[in-house]
Order: structure tokens, then sequence, then C-alpha cells
């Protein structure tokens, strides 16, 4: 799914099974759209001068959309800016609702990440210089599949190196409040996508910081374990924000920075 002498990729992934097409490499019900450069240095007067690109990081997107669209045009623009820096690009599909609920987007988001360091070679970039960049709703599905990979020691976490969250709701049982208060909160598909009100906590990204961090005092252990194990955390939010309030950043960045996480908000 690349081209294995391109220093810069942006690829396009839609969850199912593999295909391949000269114009398109697909997924079953989707696309993936590869766009790169290559650096290279050979010419006509020296044809047996080899060219060795050297792994590139790469940053797989995840886009926003209330957890109920999934609309990667915003990505393909973001993506342009980071090839023409000669750094790898991904931005998939996931499963939204009403055709899946949160936990199926965290089974994509798991699957993406594997499916990254399964090609990295063809892909021609680094497995061990990933980033995971989160947009409003993507942002709360990344950080929360990040969380829940600690708790769950996937092996895939090591390979991550930053998590960059863009105005994300990371608290959904505040972004719940938040979204009643504008009269919205029947028409946004949040709460169906958390199975429901009960579930708020459980897919909540500050209450997984918290837990932890309770289970660190309880058993009065230092942060370096959490500190190894979890990526670079870099929170940006825009103030004001009327579709997500800039205090669900900070109430993730304080709780993630009394944890030991190396954290930026």
């Amino acid at each position: 799914a690349a081209a294995s002498a391109s220093s810069s990729a942006s690829l396009h992934l839609r969850n199912g099974k593999y295909s391949n097409n000269k114009q398109r490499n697909g997924f079953k019900n989707g696309s993936c759209e590869l766009a790169s450069t290559c650096d290279d240095d050979s010419n006509d007067d020296d044809n047996n001068k080899v060219t060795v690109v050297r792994p590139t990081p790469v940053v797989i997107f995840l886009v926003g959309g209330a957890w109920g669209s999934c609309d990667v045009t915003f990505s393909a623009s973001a993506a342009a800016s980071f090839v023409a820096h000669k750094l790898a690009f991904i931005y998939p599909s996931y499963t939204v609702y009403p055709h899946g609920d949160v936990q199926s987007m965290l089974q994509n988001i798991n699957a993406i990440v594997r499916w990254t360091i399964q090609h990295s070679s063809a892909l021609n970039i680094n497995p061990s210089h990933i980033a995971i960049v989160g947009q409003s709703a993507g942002a709360h599905l990344g950080a929360l599949a990040i969380l829940k990979a600690y708790q769950q020691k996937s092996k895939w976490l090591k390979r991550v190196r930053l998590f960059c969250g863009l105005a994300g709701p990371y608290d959904i049982r505040d972004h719940y409040s938040f979204e009643s208060n504008r009269g919205i909160e029947n028409v946004s598909p949040m709460a169906r996508a958390m199975r429901g009100c009960s579930n708020f906590a459980f897919y909540s990204p500050t209450t997984l910081a918290q837990q932890l961090m309770t289970a660190k005092t309880a058993i009065a252990t230092d942060d370096s374990n959490i500190r190894l194990c979890l990526p670079h955390f870099l929170l940006i939010h825009s103030k004001p924000d009327y579709i997500v309030p800039l205090s669900a950043s900070h109430k993730l960045h304080q709780i993630l920075t009394n944890l030991g996480v190396d954290t930026e908000c």
C-alpha cells in the first residue's frame, strides 16, 4: 500500500479487506488513497547509484464528527502539509454511529495502528515513531484508545511517541451536560454512541486517567512506569470554543500531569 521508495506519503484507509489497484489501494467498503513524494538522487550518468531513503515518522490522523460522521475531506487537506515536510500521514475512516458504537471505533483504531506497524516496511515508515493526532471526537477516541491500551498492556502502545489532541471532549459526562445546556443532547449521537449514560465514565479519558492516579496513590508507587509507557500528550484547544469547551483539555492535562505523564496544554 505504498511506493517503496517514497520519503513521505499520505494514506487513506477504510476498515475492511485490503485490495490493490493502480489508482486506488483499497479496503472493502471503502478506499485507501496514497499520495507520496520521493527523493531520488540518481541521474543518467550514474545508473548504478542507489538512493536509500530512511523510513519516515508517521502521523495517524483521526478526524472528528461527533461520533456520527467521518468525513475525511478535512483529513486530506491536512495531509498536504505533512507530506510537504516529508512525513507519512495516514487518515483512516472508522465506523460511526448508527453503524457502530464507541467500542467499534476503538476496535478500528487498534486495528489501524497494528496494520501500520505490520506494513511499516512496505510503507517505508518508522514503526517506532508513530504519532496519533485526533480532532474533536477523534481526539476523544485517540486518547481513549491510548489509555485503554495502557490498561490492557497492548504491545503497540510502545510504538506511539506522541498523542496530539485538538479540541477534544475528554470527559463524556461533562460534555453531555454541556450539550444539554445547549439543548442538543438528543440531536447529538454521542450518548447513543457511548451505549447510554451509564457508560459515560467508562468511555471518558479523564476518568481512566483519574483511576490510574487513584491506583498509583493507593499502592504508593512512583510514576516511572506510567511515564515510560505512555506517549507525550499535547493538547491544543482554541479559546473560546463553542462546540467543546476549553475546560475539557485543561481537566485532562491536570490529571495527566498529576499522574506523571509528559503533557502540554
